[in-house]
């Protein structure tokens, strides 16, 4: 009961804070236009950069987390000189053994089972 009424209260505040983000770049999109320029505005223009303003922070938080996994990964599995790392190596094996088991698991059950 306790978090649905902080997720409620935390949606509404967002949608406050991006109710108000949309004004403001109306608000000031009217007020620095001169000299009749105002009846110029494309309202498709304004909708765009409302959207770039909103998006920008996630798509970079974005692109940066998706750097840092992918840095991650290669300084886990690969060695400076390209080759497979040790990590990588046994990651590798145990990968292999446990395919090698499931599978031979699997086909020990399918040829008990034809007997039945």
């Amino acid at each position: 009961m306790m978090k649905k009424c902080k997720s409620r209260r935390l949606s509404k505040f967002l949608a406050f804070l991006t109710c108000a983000l949309m004004i403001s770049c109306l608000f000031a999109v009217c007020c620095f236009a001169t000299d009749g320029a105002a009846a110029d505005i494309d309202g498709r223009l304004i909708v765009t950069e409302m959207v770039e303003i909103l998006i920008a922070g996630i798509t970079s938080v974005a692109e940066g987390i998706g750097a840092g996994l992918s840095a991650l990964a290669t300084n886990i599995f690969l060695t400076s000189a390209g080759g497979i790392s040790v990590f990588g190596v046994l990651i590798l094996a145990f990968g292999g053994i446990s395919l090698a088991l499931g599978l031979s698991y699997m086909i020990v059950n399918w040829v008990t089972s034809l007997g039945n």
